[in-house]
């Protein structure tokens, strides 16, 4: 997030950026901090004041070794949590507990099985043989995509390729002003500037017209470039918004499920996705990092 701050220098007002993040994720990281201290503390004493407890450790260290090595997950993810285990003797299996699971809580588990049972199901039956008469590889990876994502397969379709997100922040822009019923959008980063600020101004006017507006923005993703109360500018200005998987100091896995979606979809028949967060960089109106293109 940055914060605009002016001071006189030599008889000059001087202005200036900085950037901070602001304290509500200060807290929570401290309090995370704490909660794992706290953990680590009580399972040393153990070690040092109840006979034998150290054992029970070093079997728990051996399991830890042994579930990292006969899981599925990417290897550049593994390597680091074994060499924690290892190294760390009883802080190392400790944080594996607390942060090495991706699984989403039980709560979560139940709301997407509740979502699953209420979603409407396609009668597309000759869609699908028609696909399989013309193209048979299309076919399968058409299958396979479906399957995994639970979604349907349609027809008559157009798609559009933007080799940048200057072309696609024009496009979008004059889509956003056709929408008449509704605007879903979900973003890993969204950050005030030009880009998004134009965005802003298009869903601001289509709420007040009547239009559904929600909007979902990742609470780490946004964590240096929103401040931490910006659900409530949104709601404000007639946008349902509301950051995803909220930080609030838990020491468990919270940190490891974010959303690094970047989609927007209008009346159910126009929508974006790709590569491109809501940010300037991103159409390049700055280059922090030269020309972006993602």
């Amino acid at each position: 997030m940055k914060k605009t701050i002016r001071y006189k220098a030599n008889g000059k007002m001087v202005e200036k950026q900085i950037n901070y993040i602001p304290a509500r994720y200060i807290f929570a990281v401290l309090l995370t901090l704490f909660e794992v201290l706290c953990m680590i503390g009580i399972v040393v004493t153990l070690c040092y004041y109840v006979p034998y407890f150290y054992l029970l450790c070093w079997v728990t260290e051996i399991v830890c070794i042994i579930n990292v090595i006969a899981s599925d997950d990417n290897p550049d993810y593994k390597v680091p949590w074994l060499l924690f285990i290892m190294i760390l003797p009883i802080a190392g299996f400790m944080l594996y507990f607390l942060f090495y699971s991706r699984r989403l809580p039980k709560k979560y588990i139940k709301r997407l099985k509740a979502v699953k049972r209420n979603m409407y199901i396609l009668e597309n039956e000759e869609l699908w043989k028609r696909l399989h008469l013309e193209d048979k590889v299309a076919y399968n990876q058409a299958t396979l995509l479906c399957k995994t994502s639970d979604c349907d397969l349609f027809g008559d379709t157009e798609q559009t390729y933007f080799s940048s997100g200057e072309l696609m922040w024009q496009s979008m822009l004059r889509d956003l002003k056709s929408a008449e019923r509704f605007i879903f959008m979900e973003y890993f980063i969204i950050k005030e500037g030009e880009f998004w600020g134009s965005i802003y101004e298009i869903l601001k006017a289509k709420s007040a017209l009547g239009v559904e507006v929600y909007l979902v923005y990742d609470d780490i993703g946004c964590m240096s470039t929103l401040p931490g109360n910006y659900a409530k500018k949104l709601r404000k200005d007639g946008i349902k918004g509301v950051p995803f998987s909220r930080l609030k100091g838990n020491a468990d896995g919270e940190f490891n499920n974010r959303s690094h979606r970047k989609i927007a979809v209008i009346d159910g028949f126009i929508a974006y996705t790709g590569g491109v967060n809501l940010a300037d960089e991103y159409i390049n109106r700055i280059q922090p990092f030269g020309y972006w293109k993602d």
